[in-house]
């Protein structure tokens, strides 16, 4: 009986543990396509040279995502990034100083796109930033 029990005990733990892999391993996969398909959607974009302004415009018409007004767009990045790696923070921060024009989106309750722009406002790269602890970074493309 005791030898029975044990079996059971183990294979729960076993059961449990696969489980458990199965769904971290999951999750992590549901992150890293919902990524790729956000960036591949900016880089599609980025190669169409729109202006910030069409960019804001195609991007308001989708439900999700809603622009940040802000005046300073630099120190709304910062604040929304605190708590990230400080390398990568201060990365993005220099570049969103940097640029003559930044424009900052929310994807949901947990990425901001953050687009660059030149002189003439003409969308010249951008930053994927995910809010949420799952993730370890930003994705960054720029021409």
């Amino acid at each position: 009986m005791t030898t029975r029990c044990a079996r059971f005990g183990l294979a729960a733990v076993a059961t449990a543990l696969l489980l458990s892999l199965a769904l971290t391993l999951g999750d992590w996969a549901f992150g890293q396509r919902r990524l790729s398909l956000h960036e591949s959607r900016l880089q599609r974009a980025l190669e169409q040279q729109p202006t910030l302004g069409a960019l804001a415009q195609g991007l308001a018409a989708e439900p999700a995502i809603v622009e940040l007004a802000t005046g300073d767009a630099a120190r709304e990045l910062e604040r929304l990034t605190a708590g990230k790696p400080e390398e990568l923070r201060a990365a993005l921060l220099a570049r969103a100083r940097e640029a003559p024009a930044v424009r900052l989106f929310r994807v949901e309750d947990d990425l901001l796109y953050v687009a660059f722009g030149d002189v003439e406002s003409r969308f010249t790269g951008f930053a994927i930033v995910e809010l949420a602890a799952r993730s370890s970074g930003a994705g960054d493309q720029k021409r």
